[in-house]
Order: structure tokens, then sequence, then C-alpha cells
């Protein structure tokens, strides 16, 4: 079987313009998914580049194993889906709580699963794993049940768990995947506060604004 080349290539390609020119040029029925999937694939992506580049610079002393490049290329990929999987959970955050009460919420909400089974299906064509046809909407809920505890901690401990695992880990199997967790640990911590800070909002805010303008080109 030919081994998948992995997200990073692709997504290198990808943008917010990139993400902005989709929703300005696809027919109305796809157009806010799609650009949404682009944005969240983009927005994971970047912080993702920034854990694989800190986990490629670590001294060997800091890792428990040899970090090959295959294992880097897993590492970005598992990154790139648990990082666009918490953004997906901020993004349904308010229809959790029933608390969108805009015109364009019903829509919106609609094209947030569209748009989360146009990036599994990217997933799984590029990756070295699959991901079940419910696994962003699964974490997000994840996410939401843990919202009292902290779920800024819940998330990098499930990537750390996920990186570790070398693919998305099962929430049973978390605190398992023990190999290479200290590597993962450094890279994860050191990165995750400007992401969940910046890089998320930005993307709610974009997200909001090509809501509101399908709903006043359409209603």
């Amino acid at each position: 079987m030919r081994e998948k080349p992995g997200l990073r290539k692709v997504i290198a390609e990808l943008s917010m313009e990139a993400a902005s020119r989709t929703f300005e040029s696809s027919n109305q029925s796809e157009r806010l998914a799609s650009a949404i999937s682009i944005a969240t694939l983009f927005t994971a992506g970047q912080f993702s580049e920034t854990v694989a580049e800190h986990l490629r610079s670590l001294p060997r002393e800091s890792t428990e194993h040899d970090l090959s490049e295959r294992t880097l290329v897993a590492a970005y990929d598992v990154a790139v889906v648990e990082a666009a999987a918490f953004c997906y959970f901020q993004l349904l955050r308010p229809f959790f709580r029933d608390e969108d009460k805009r015109p364009e919420g019903r829509h919106l909400l609609a094209c947030l699963k569209d748009s989360m089974a146009i990036t599994t299906d990217f997933v799984d064509t590029q990756a070295g794993f699959q991901l079940s046809s419910d696994f962003f909407m699964d974490r997000a809920r994840f996410y939401e049940q843990h919202v009292l505890e902290n779920e800024y901690d819940k998330f990098e401990e499930t990537l750390i768990d996920s990186i570790a695992n070398g693919s998305p880990a099962l929430p049973k199997h978390f605190r398992d995947a023990l190999q290479g967790e200290l590597a993962a640990d450094i890279a994860v911590r050191l990165n995750s506060r400007i992401f969940i800070g910046t890089s998320v909002p930005s993307l709610i805010e974009f997200t909001d604004r090509l809501s509101k303008r399908e709903c006043d080109d359409f209603g």
C-alpha cells in the first residue's frame, strides 16, 4: 500500500486569503463550509508547524527516543487534527449551550457540520491514519464535557497523548500513550497558549464575518 504523503505539503499552500477566495468563488451551497474548512486547517497548520519545529530542534537528551522524520510527519499530522478539533469546539460552543440566537445561527451550524465532513475527508486522503466520520463532533463534545475543569489544559493533554500515540487518541486511552511524551509535552505547552489566545479567536472572528455575509447575501 502506498504511504500517504501527510498533511503538511497541502496545508502549506493554504491561507486565510485562500479561504476568502473560496467563499467568493464557490457555489452558495458549499462556499461557507469550504471556507471554514480551509481557514480551520490553515489555523491548525500554523500551530502544528511550531510544534513540529520545536520537536525537531529539541536536544536528543530531551526526548525519550530518537525522533525520525516519519515520527515528525506523524506528529505534525496529529497536531493538525487535534488543533482543528479544538477550533471546531470553539466554533460550536454557542450551539452546545443554545446561546446562538442570531438569524444565521442555524445555517452556520449546518455549515460547520459540512465543514467537519470536508476536513475529515481531506485528512483521510493525506494522513497516515483515518478518522471516524464523527471524530470532530465527538472531540468537541468531549471538550464541552470538561469545560468546567479547564478545556485548555484538556486540549494540551489530549494533543500530547495523541502525538505520543502517533494518531488521535481515543478518550479511554488518554494518559496511556507514554512513549515520547516528554518531548511532546515540551513542544505543546510552549506553543499552545498563542494558538488558543490569538489564532483561535481570529478564526472565530473570520467565521462570524463570513456567516454574517452569507446571511446578508441570501437571507
